[in-house]
């Protein structure tokens, strides 16, 4: 993480709004958390910053003066396709809200914001966005892995033991069918997320445990 005034900077953020109370709002509300914030006020000004810099999430109001909002969406991912985007808006309406997420937007946020709305949109944006840079293209095969609830047990019980055999597993874990474990754990290995030795131990990677590390973030999120 970089460093600046003696503060780690977590993630750099751009605000697209036009609104000048809203800017310092959430400039004042992100440095908070420890990000690194960039405004902007018209959306060849947000283009230009884009272009300059490299931003983590843009904030990015869907009304803005004389463009929709849904297609700057379209040219931040164009030209920073590893860019989160979180559209902000008053006029918040279901097909709104399905078209930019169509068009690439990470999520959607209407005015005025609920308290921690914003911080908790962010920091979600953020733990993907560390997840897609250390999986790659692999990082939704990765998080629909460990989708099943089995599986997540699975990974917490190896977290805690050095390394298992399927029964330890199976009677730690109450299941009554080994063979439902035996499936879910074949799965867990194919994403490396497990691994067993000639022993027969089965293992948790550093691969899995940076999964729950990063599951375990966003639950503190929503708790």
């Amino acid at each position: 993480m970089e460093k600046t005034g003696g503060h780690e900077i977590t993630g750099r953020v751009l605000v697209v709004d036009d609104e000048k109370e809203i800017q310092n709002l959430l400039q004042k509300l992100l440095t908070k958390e420890g990000y690194e914030v960039d405004v902007a006020t018209l959306p060849e000004e947000a283009i230009k910053r884009i272009e300059a810099e490299h931003y983590d999430v843009v904030l990015l109001d869907l009304m803005l003066p004389g463009v929709k909002g849904t297609d700057i969406i379209q040219e931040i991912k164009r030209r920073r396709p590893n860019c989160a985007v979180i559209i902000m808006t008053a006029f918040g309406t279901i097909p709104s809200s399905v078209e930019a997420i169509r068009k690439g937007a990470f999520d959607y946020i209407e005015k005025p914001f609920k308290k921690g709305e914003i911080q908790y949109a962010v920091r979600n944006a953020m733990e993907h966005q560390r997840l897609k840079k250390r999986f790659g293209k692999r990082a939704n095969e990765v998080l629909k892995s460990v989708s099943n609830p089995l599986r997540r047990d699975i990974l917490e019980i190896l977290f805690e033991n050095e390394a298992m055999k399927l029964m330890e597993m199976v009677k730690a874990l109450g299941v009554k069918d080994h063979t439902k474990v035996s499936f879910h754990l074949r799965k867990l290995k194919e994403q490396e997320l497990v691994t067993q030795n000639g022993n027969r131990l089965y293992r948790i990677t550093p691969k899995g445990v940076k999964v729950l590390e990063t599951i375990w973030n966003l639950e503190k999120e929503f708790l």
